[in-house]
Protein backbone atom coordinates (compact mmCIF):
# COMPACT_ATOMS: atom_id res chain seq x y z
CA UNK A 1 0.00 0.00 0.00
CA UNK A 2 2.82 2.39 0.95
CA UNK A 3 4.75 1.50 -2.22
CA UNK A 4 1.70 2.29 -4.38
CA UNK A 5 1.46 5.76 -2.81
CA UNK A 6 5.18 6.44 -3.41
CA UNK A 7 4.87 5.33 -7.05
CA UNK A 8 1.83 7.59 -7.51
CA UNK A 9 3.78 10.58 -6.14
CA UNK A 10 6.80 9.83 -8.35
CA UNK A 11 4.56 9.44 -11.39
CA UNK A 12 2.89 12.77 -10.56
CA UNK A 13 6.27 14.54 -10.40
CA UNK A 14 7.32 12.97 -13.69
CA UNK A 15 4.12 14.13 -15.40
CA UNK A 16 4.45 17.66 -14.03
CA UNK A 17 8.14 17.77 -14.98
CA UNK A 18 7.39 16.53 -18.50
CA UNK A 19 4.65 19.12 -18.90
CA UNK A 20 6.99 21.92 -17.78
CA UNK A 21 9.74 20.70 -20.08
CA UNK A 22 7.47 20.56 -23.12
CA UNK A 23 5.98 24.02 -22.63
CA UNK A 24 9.09 26.05 -21.84
CA UNK A 25 11.58 27.36 -24.36
CA UNK A 26 15.33 27.49 -24.27
CA UNK A 27 15.56 30.81 -26.10
CA UNK A 28 15.21 34.15 -24.40
CA UNK A 29 14.43 37.47 -26.01
CA UNK A 30 16.99 39.97 -24.75
CA UNK A 31 15.05 43.01 -25.82
CA UNK A 32 11.71 43.39 -24.15
CA UNK A 33 8.43 44.78 -25.38
CA UNK A 34 9.79 48.33 -25.18
CA UNK A 35 11.66 47.59 -28.43
CA UNK A 36 8.63 46.15 -30.22
CA UNK A 37 5.57 47.81 -31.61
CA UNK A 38 2.56 46.84 -33.69
CA UNK A 39 2.42 49.22 -36.63
CA UNK A 40 0.09 47.22 -38.91
CA UNK A 41 1.57 49.08 -41.84
CA UNK A 42 4.90 50.47 -43.02
CA UNK A 43 5.41 54.20 -43.46
CA UNK A 44 5.86 55.61 -46.93
CA UNK A 45 9.53 56.00 -47.84
CA UNK A 46 10.83 59.58 -47.53
CA UNK A 47 11.59 61.44 -50.77
CA UNK A 48 14.72 60.08 -52.48
CA UNK A 49 14.90 57.06 -50.14
CA UNK A 50 13.48 53.54 -49.96
CA UNK A 51 12.71 50.91 -47.34
CA UNK A 52 14.08 47.40 -46.87
CA UNK A 53 11.71 45.22 -44.81
CA UNK A 54 12.73 41.77 -43.53
CA UNK A 55 10.01 39.43 -42.21
CA UNK A 56 10.51 36.34 -40.11
CA UNK A 57 7.36 34.18 -40.13
CA UNK A 58 6.32 32.51 -36.90
CA UNK A 59 7.83 29.06 -36.29
CA UNK A 60 8.33 26.60 -33.43
CA UNK A 61 11.35 25.02 -31.78
CA UNK A 62 14.95 26.14 -32.24
CA UNK A 63 13.71 28.83 -34.59
CA UNK A 64 12.68 30.85 -31.52
CA UNK A 65 16.23 32.17 -31.13
CA UNK A 66 16.94 35.53 -32.73
CA UNK A 67 18.83 36.18 -35.95
CA UNK A 68 21.28 39.08 -36.10
CA UNK A 69 20.55 41.22 -39.18
CA UNK A 70 23.02 43.39 -41.05
CA UNK A 71 22.60 45.71 -44.03
CA UNK A 72 25.91 46.33 -45.80
CA UNK A 73 27.75 45.15 -42.69
CA UNK A 74 25.89 47.40 -40.23
CA UNK A 75 23.92 45.65 -37.49
CA UNK A 76 20.27 46.75 -37.58
CA UNK A 77 18.66 44.41 -35.07
CA UNK A 78 17.79 40.94 -33.84
CA UNK A 79 14.83 39.31 -35.56
CA UNK A 80 12.86 36.67 -33.64
CA UNK A 81 10.19 34.31 -34.88
CA UNK A 82 6.95 36.13 -35.74
CA UNK A 83 8.34 39.65 -36.22
CA UNK A 84 9.75 42.00 -38.85
CA UNK A 85 12.20 44.86 -39.08
CA UNK A 86 12.57 47.64 -41.62
CA UNK A 87 15.19 50.26 -42.41
CA UNK A 88 14.96 53.43 -44.48
CA UNK A 89 17.99 53.79 -46.76
CA UNK A 90 19.16 55.72 -49.79
CA UNK A 91 18.75 54.10 -53.22
CA UNK A 92 21.48 51.66 -54.16
CA UNK A 93 22.75 48.10 -53.94
CA UNK A 94 22.56 46.43 -50.51
CA UNK A 95 23.61 43.10 -49.06
CA UNK A 96 21.35 41.81 -46.29
CA UNK A 97 22.99 39.25 -44.01
CA UNK A 98 21.26 37.20 -41.32
CA UNK A 99 23.38 35.21 -38.88
CA UNK A 100 22.17 32.49 -36.54
CA UNK A 101 24.60 30.30 -34.63
CA UNK A 102 26.95 29.07 -37.37
CA UNK A 103 24.58 29.85 -40.25
CA UNK A 104 25.09 32.92 -42.44
CA UNK A 105 22.42 33.79 -45.00
CA UNK A 106 22.54 36.65 -47.47
CA UNK A 107 20.50 38.32 -50.17
CA UNK A 108 21.45 41.21 -52.46
CA UNK A 109 18.91 43.84 -53.45
CA UNK A 110 18.95 46.94 -55.63
CA UNK A 111 16.69 49.59 -54.09
CA UNK A 112 15.19 52.50 -56.04
CA UNK A 113 13.90 55.76 -54.59
CA UNK A 114 10.35 55.42 -53.28
CA UNK A 115 10.50 51.60 -53.40
CA UNK A 116 9.87 49.14 -50.57
CA UNK A 117 11.64 45.79 -50.88
CA UNK A 118 10.12 42.95 -48.86
CA UNK A 119 12.23 39.96 -47.88
CA UNK A 120 11.19 36.86 -45.95
CA UNK A 121 13.33 34.41 -44.03
CA UNK A 122 12.74 30.69 -44.24
CA UNK A 123 13.34 28.10 -41.52
CA UNK A 124 12.90 24.36 -42.03
CA UNK A 125 13.15 21.81 -39.23
CA UNK A 126 14.73 24.45 -36.96
CA UNK A 127 17.50 25.42 -39.40
CA UNK A 128 17.74 28.66 -41.39
CA UNK A 129 17.24 28.07 -45.11
CA UNK A 130 17.50 31.49 -46.68
CA UNK A 131 16.28 35.03 -47.27
CA UNK A 132 13.93 35.40 -50.22
CA UNK A 133 12.00 38.17 -51.97
CA UNK A 134 8.39 38.38 -50.83
CA UNK A 135 5.38 39.89 -52.61
CA UNK A 136 3.83 43.05 -51.18
CA UNK A 137 0.52 41.24 -50.62
CA UNK A 138 2.14 38.43 -48.62
CA UNK A 139 4.28 40.91 -46.68
CA UNK A 140 1.26 43.03 -45.73
CA UNK A 141 -0.45 39.96 -44.23
CA UNK A 142 2.57 39.38 -41.96
CA UNK A 143 2.92 43.07 -41.08
CA UNK A 144 -0.73 43.21 -39.97
CA UNK A 145 -0.25 40.44 -37.42
CA UNK A 146 3.43 40.67 -36.37
CA UNK A 147 5.22 43.28 -34.26
CA UNK A 148 8.00 45.41 -35.69
CA UNK A 149 11.38 45.12 -34.02
CA UNK A 150 12.57 48.67 -33.47
CA UNK A 151 16.17 49.70 -33.85
CA UNK A 152 17.70 50.98 -30.61
CA UNK A 153 18.77 54.65 -30.31
CA UNK A 154 22.45 53.62 -30.24
CA UNK A 155 22.10 51.77 -33.54
CA UNK A 156 20.21 54.68 -35.14
CA UNK A 157 22.98 57.07 -34.00
CA UNK A 158 25.71 54.74 -35.31
CA UNK A 159 23.93 54.39 -38.65
CA UNK A 160 23.61 58.17 -38.96
CA UNK A 161 27.30 58.67 -38.16
CA UNK A 162 28.39 56.12 -40.78
CA UNK A 163 26.20 57.66 -43.48
CA UNK A 164 23.87 54.66 -43.60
Amino acid sequence: MKMKKVLTIILGFLLIGSFCFLFTGCATVQYGTKYRSYLNTLPEPPANEGIICIIRPSAFGASLAGWDLFINGIFIGKLVSGSYIYQTVEPGKYTIIATFSISVLSEEVNLKAGEIIYLKTKVAMGFPQGIYPCSEEEAQEYIKKYPAVNISKDIQKENTETGF
